[in-house]
């Protein structure tokens, strides 16, 4: 169940002139619209601003640097800018090599021909190495300020490198998530959902889960202003004819500072705020966001009724709201101190004290209830930042970012108990939504929630809570695959062959997101294997390995193969498997049976002392 589990957790150029021309004859709206028939898609809320519609196109960094070079320049030096990098190894940190204490794993990191590489290994009682894996860096993941993470490309197939260089410790270690006693290795996927903060354009070709097409690198100027077609054609029209108009502008280009606080703060969330679970909306897709309109219409996050003060690393519009100052003050928002058109430098003292300047606008000196003399003599100084948004600790270890619940912060708050049963509730209104949406949505987050949660405690409950309500929305014919995929998932480990149903039905659609339809295929070979139905479990696995890199699809396909009596093929598949996970035993036991029908006995029998050794599990020093 665990290992299930884990596997299914696994989201014309006349037309231009034409959109411009209607600048003048269009008048802004800014409410919501009109409720809809609940089968109808949800809407998408009206805008004064052309480019939130699919006339306008992204024209990329270089266009826009042509007439904003001023601003481009200091953008450029943000950490935004740099959340995705190609790797240089003469700027990474120095070569180490480490034994990870919990799972007994031996790593190291190295320079050849030109790339850093990263190892991994198992060792036998000697200090011999029986297994590994080794990959050269094809990126590096954040802008360094806090970690510099790695993604390795297999094949065009991009995952995460269990290393990781911790700045505050100035040294290696385990990647977030991989300290326990078996890492994933060089395993976990890095697909849209993890990559969509880390670039400013990103597609997947032909609905591939776990093979991103970058269509532009950097965090750029439109991911905040919007695609910049309309305004390009609009200022060289304008250009042109010797004229200029605000009006036009305005109208064509997204500017964040003219934006209410919703507005402003959705281009934010996109990627500053997650929940316990976010979920895309019915019919849309994360990379549909558009500034100036409100990300609730496309993604609605769900959190913990309970109040949970804990930091997080994408929490801060989420603490931010909780904030006193943010609740009484209608105009703070996240802009009130970051600008994207600044850096913090060897200026920092500065911007401290921009920060209090920001502060001082409401409070003055002698609000502070803290003597001026003792706040002197405190190491944080006279400061409202350093007292009142702390750097604390965050859900990963060894990274403490400041935390954005401006207020008095008395210690660090408990963490909330994994094991605890919570109730989701939307941080957004979500009253625009059907109560067939709202139903739908809520479910699709109880199941989020399910995979996230202690498989022997919480994930049941959450399970029969997303059953339930997923089962209404179906049980109302609303055509949504995604609703049908869910199904499919809860009903696998319940009722394979009402699985098995709901997983053709959900493929049959084209509409269908990339994460459910790799589910999807994996339901169908699973469970068409297991009931003899081995020709559909072959094709579906088939085209499953070709869209996601997981070494247990490539285990299937290889039964699949064996049952046919293909057993060279079946040979070939394992090996495939073992080169993405060498360290899973019973992967070696299926290839020392395969040998053994082979007839290679002494091929068998090394492969099953290695699956012998691998199961002897930590081999701690």
């Amino acid at each position: 169940m665990q290992r299930k589990h884990w596997q299914l957790g696994a989201a014309a150029a006349v037309g231009v002139f034409v959109a411009v021309a209607a600048i003048r004859l269009r008048a802004p709206a800014d409410k919501r619209a009109a409720p809809t028939p609940e089968f109808d898609l949800p809407q998408i809320s009206e805008s004064p601003y052309l480019n939130v519609s699919s006339a306008a196109d992204y024209v990329g960094i270089a266009v826009c640097a042509e007439c904003h070079a001023d601003q481009h320049a200091t953008y450029r030096a943000t950490a935004h800018s740099r959340a995705l990098a190609d790797l240089d190894p003469a700027v990474e940190p120095r070569d180490a090599a480490f034994t990870h204490a919990r799972s007994g794993r031996v790593y190291s990191v190295y320079r050849d021909q030109g790339s850093m590489h990263h190892h991994e290994a198992v060792q036998d009682g000697h200090g011999n190495e029986i297994v590994s894996s080794d990959f050269p860096i094809r990126y590096l993941i954040g802008s360094g300020r806090h970690t510099r993470s790695y993604l390795i490309d297999d094949d065009g197939f991009l995952a995460e490198s269990p290393l990781t260089w911790f700045v505050s410790r100035h040294d290696w270690g385990m990647s977030p998530g991989y300290d326990n006693p078996s890492p994933l290795g060089f395993e976990r996927a890095a697909n849209t959902g993890c990559l969509i903060c880390h670039v400013g354009r990103i597609a997947n070709p032909a609905g591939v889960y776990q093979k991103a097409t970058i269509l532009e690198q950097p965090i750029g100027c439109e991911r905040c202003h919007g695609p910049g077609s309309l305004h390009v054609a609009e200022e060289r029209a304008l250009r042109d004819e010797g004229t200029e108009s605000k009006a036009a502008r305005q109208a064509t280009i997204v500017n964040p500072a003219q934006l209410s606080r919703e507005l402003a703060e959705s281009i934010c969330a996109q990627c500053h705020l997650r929940g316990d679970a976010t979920v895309v909306v019915r019919g849309r897709r994360l990379t549909d966001f558009r500034p100036g309109l409100p990300f609730p219409d496309f993604a609605i996050n769900y959190h913990s009724a309970v109040a949970d003060s804990t930091m997080k690393v994408v929490g801060h519009v989420e603490q931010l709201r909780a904030s006193r100052c943010y609740q009484a003050a209608s105009q703070l928002t996240c802009a009130t101190c970051h600008s994207l058109h600044a850096t913090r430098s060897s200026a920092d003292g500065e911007i401290r004290k921009n920060y209090v300047a920001v502060c001082r606008k409401c409070h003055t000196a002698e609000s502070c209830r803290l003597d001026l003399a003792l706040r002197l003599r405190d190491k944080r100084g006279d400061d409202c930042v350093a007292c009142h948004m702390p750097q604390a600790d965050t859900d990963i270890a060894h990274i403490a970012f400041t935390h954005h619940r401006i207020g008095v912060h008395t210690g660090d708050a408990p963490r909330p108990d994994a094991g605890e049963i919570v109730e989701l509730v939307p941080f957004d209104d979500v009253s625009q939504f059907s109560n067939l949406d709202r139903d739908r949505n809520l479910g699709l987050a109880y199941l989020e929630l399910s995979h996230k949660r202690n498989p022997v405690s919480g994930a049941p409950i959450y399970l029969d809570r997303a059953l339930t309500l997923l089962e209404r929305v179906r049980a109302q014919d609303l055509p949504d695959p995604e609703v049908t995929a869910a199904l499919a998932q809860i009903y696998w480990a319940r009722d394979p062959q009402v699985a098995l149903q709901l997983a053709r039905e959900a493929l049959e659609s084209d509409s269908l997101s990339a994460g459910s339809r790799v589910n999807c295929l994996f339901v169908v070979g699973d469970t068409a294997l297991a009931t003899g139905q081995v020709e559909e479990a072959r094709l579906a696995l088939e085209k499953l390995v070709t869209l996601r890199r997981l070494s247990e699809d490539w285990l299937l396909l290889a039964q699949c193969r064996e049952r046919a009596g293909d057993l060279h093929a079946a040979l070939r598949d394992l090996a495939r498997a073992i080169a993405i996970a060498p360290f899973r035993p019973h992967i070696h036991e299926a290839l020392a049976q395969l040998h053994e029908k082979l007839g290679d006995a002494e091929a068998a029998a090394k492969e099953r002392a290695l699956a012998g050794e691998l199961a002897k599990g930590p081999r701690r020093k």
